[in-house]
């Protein structure tokens, strides 16, 4: 018999094109700058000079386009979450639904700190404008995810060169 390796605690990341939202995006960035000017005055924890945080009742907004790209990044969640599960068929169509969202501004040299989801099951992402890399920042314009589940997981030279999915360590993504 032959040894084996499996990965096990893995985290699924998908990556889901939305071409039917990209037709909404000048409306939706509009709305949320007028949303973000609106909003400027009120302290919601994670703003900064550098990064504008929304409060999170985006899914609420009764605006079209923020409505139809809403459908657009649940039904690309709905994706993912049927596809790392093993539900028998009509059942995951059975589930009742529970959302929020929020925006988030990033201005040049701004940058996102980590963030958790209470009581979240899975996080989306859209971005609707990502700004170009700063040439002196090789860092600068990445999505980071950080990975924290094995931060107290000893280190030592049998563990520094382990490779994906097995690696610890946070993520950047263009």
């Amino acid at each position: 018999m032959q040894p084996t390796i499996t990965p096990i605690l893995a985290t699924p990341l998908g990556v889901v094109p939305l071409p039917a939202a990209a037709r909404w995006n000048t409306a939706v960035a509009e709305l949320v700058m007028r949303r973000a000017a609106a909003d400027a005055s009120k302290a919601v924890p994670g703003s900064s000079p550098l990064v504008q945080v929304g409060s999170d009742d985006a899914m609420t907004w009764e605006d079209e386009p923020m409505r139809a790209i809403m459908a657009e990044i649940l039904r690309g969640i709905a994706w993912v979450a049927r596809g790392v599960n093993g539900f028998p068929p009509g059942e995951f169509e059975s589930l009742a639904l529970q959302a929020r969202a929020s925006y988030l501004i990033v201005h040049r040299d701004g940058g996102l700190g980590a963030r958790n989801h209470p009581m979240s099951a899975w996080t989306g992402i859209y971005c609707l404008e990502a700004p170009e890399p700063a040439p002196e920042r090789p860092d600068s314009a990445l999505l980071r995810i950080y990975e924290s589940r094995m931060g107290n997981m000893f280190a030592d030279a049998t563990t520094d060169t382990m490779v994906l999915p097995f690696r610890p360590g946070h993520y950047g993504y263009q």
